[in-house]
């Protein structure tokens, strides 16, 4: 999987730079070209877990590199949250980010389900046609690609965990629209997650 190399980093070091990166976006510059300027790296070239939650504490990095795949959205959902950017703006940032593997997976990061309170101000059907649905296309076309890195992904600490096993904001929307808890919290689904994705679709 292809991934901005400013996600890759200590702890301390990728903060920083999604930091700087997220603060593009009040000097009124587009998220596509933010990343536009962004070199990419294979995860299967560099050894490290796919962090979607946590870290190793403010004053020390035993972890060493990671992947810190959802720090950056957090700060630019921390930007929206303080009136910092507008809803438009940050909504640009999230229609982007379901054009990429990486973008999708920043945004099923547990940190990140915050980005899906905002269709909260929106009715039902609104919330479900602008946020819940296109990011459930997305998840359907970039899942097999996501869930292949294996047993890389965190949520806090050394333990790593498949894709399935960890708490997303995919678990979070199906919910949402009507998945038993029961099915969220069982074993991965024989025939894969895609079947119960589309079958929520097309209702």
């Amino acid at each position: 999987m292809q991934i901005p190399a400013s996600f890759f980093g200590t702890y301390k070091e990728t903060r920083a730079t999604c930091r700087k990166l997220a603060k593009q976006l009040m000097k009124g510059q587009a998220w596509q070209e933010i990343i536009a300027n962004e070199s990419m790296v294979d995860t299967s070239e560099k050894a490290g877990m796919l962090v979607l939650a946590g870290s190793p504490g403010a004053n020390a990095d035993p972890w060493g590199p990671q992947f810190y795949c959802y720090l950056c959205f957090e700060e630019a959902l921390q930007l929206y949250t303080e009136e910092k950017i507008s809803f438009e703006v940050s909504y640009s940032v999230f229609e982007f980010s379901l054009q990429t593997c990486w973008g999708v997976l920043s945004l099923l990061s547990p940190q990140n389900k915050m980005w899906f309170y905002p269709f909260k101000r929106l009715s039902r059907e609104e919330r479900d046609n602008q946020g819940f649905r296109p990011m459930l296309f997305a998840c359907l076309q970039h899942w097999d690609t996501l869930y292949n890195e294996g047993k890389r992904y965190s949520t806090g600490g050394p333990h790593t965990q498949d894709l399935w096993q960890t708490n997303t904001s995919l678990k979070f929307i199906l919910a949402n629209m009507g998945v038993s808890k029961e099915l969220l919290k069982g074993p991965y689904p024989e025939n894969g997650i895609k079947p119960i994705i589309t079958s929520v679709l097309e209702n």
